[in-house]
């Protein structure tokens, strides 16, 4: 397969003209055919929650597990799901296409997600909804190869998704209308009850991924303005440890034994207390605070256009 002959990303993008998909065409020489192939959801992602793609979603992942995508295209064809194809329109024909391309990818996606649960929490679902579920993987490690055409982001995301689909099959439930994207935004909800109850919903109601986006972020919306005093009570707590501990006459009263026993019996036994329970959390504190960094770098990045609008200027990620 060549390159420049089929490229997933580009054919899902939506091109706007025939010459502006013949430029984007080039591509480097180190690139592989699996590169647009895995690539390709990110360009994808304003048109998969198109409703219109809903009728090819149906056909290609089946509406029981015999019809699916992945199964053998013979048995796919044994099943039916090729029927009533004959003398299809072009237009009818480019998009079944993008859909089988659509739906190929979602199922990749999921697959991915399903082998990284084996692989990091020994196929334990619920683990992957734990606070700080990543801090013990090499997921950093992995994002980095050359050889992985996916980011951090990326990987978990697919992690995230085949969670939500473990944790919901496990209890029984097999809504036919969920796909890769109605899982990521469910996924968001931090209460295994309104994973569940979104779910149902999204099947009864025949959801688009945009619009559960959009209902999912109104719940959360609360969280949000939680999540921003969160934020500023830490930027203010760590701007005092860090002035503390840089504090010369601080560090003097650490060392000296004279200078503690200024303190009173009961001022002592909660030094002593607070110092103890700091010093174990101390390893834990060190991780989530790593990936609070590659967190606040990311969307540092993804903010950076708009804030550069505001004043005008180039921002740089803070270094480390």
């Amino acid at each position: 397969m060549k390159n420049n002959d089929f490229e997933p990303a580009k054919i899902i993008s939506r091109p706007d003209s025939k010459e502006s998909q013949q430029a984007n065409n080039e591509v480097s020489p180190n690139s592989t055919d699996l590169e647009p192939v895995l690539a390709g959801p990110a360009n994808a992602e304003p048109e998969i929650g198109d409703p219109s793609y809903e009728g090819i979603f149906d056909r290609f992942t089946g509406k029981d597990k015999s019809a699916v995508v992945w199964s053998s295209p013979y048995d796919m064809f044994q099943n039916g799901v090729f029927n009533n194809l004959y003398k299809s329109t072009v237009d009818e024909v480019a998009k079944n296409i993008k859909g089988i391309i659509i739906v190929t990818i979602f199922h990749a996606y999921l697959l991915i997600g399903y082998y990284l649960l084996a692989v990091y929490f020994d196929n334990d679902e619920s683990q992957a909804f734990s606070k700080n579920p990543y801090k013990d993987t090499s997921i950093n490690d992995l994002a980095k190869r050359d050889d992985i055409p996916f980011t951090r982001q990326k990987l978990t995301d697919c992690i995230k998704a085949a969670a939500v689909d473990m944790e919901l099959n496990k209890q029984g439930h097999h809504f036919e209308h969920l796909n890769y994207e109605h899982l990521l935004q469910i996924a968001r909800l931090k209460k295994q009850e309104q994973r569940f109850e979104k779910a149902q919903m999204v099947n009864e109601r025949k959801l688009t991924a945009n619009e559960l986006k959009t209902l999912i972020n109104n719940i959360l919306g609360k969280t949000a303005s939680q999540d921003k005093q969160i934020g500023r009570a830490l930027i203010r707590q760590l701007r005092e440890f860090v002035r503390m501990a840089s504090d010369e006459d601080v560090q003097a009263f650490l060392a000296d034994k004279e200078r503690s026993a200024a303190l009173d019996h009961t001022e002592i036994a909660q030094l002593l207390d607070f110092s103890g329970k700091f010093r174990e959390t101390l390893v834990d504190s060190e991780e989530m605070l790593k990936q609070l960094e590659i967190n606040l770098r990311q969307n540092f990045v993804e903010k950076q256009p708009q804030k550069a609008l505001e004043s005008g200027k180039v921002l740089q990620v803070p270094e480390v």
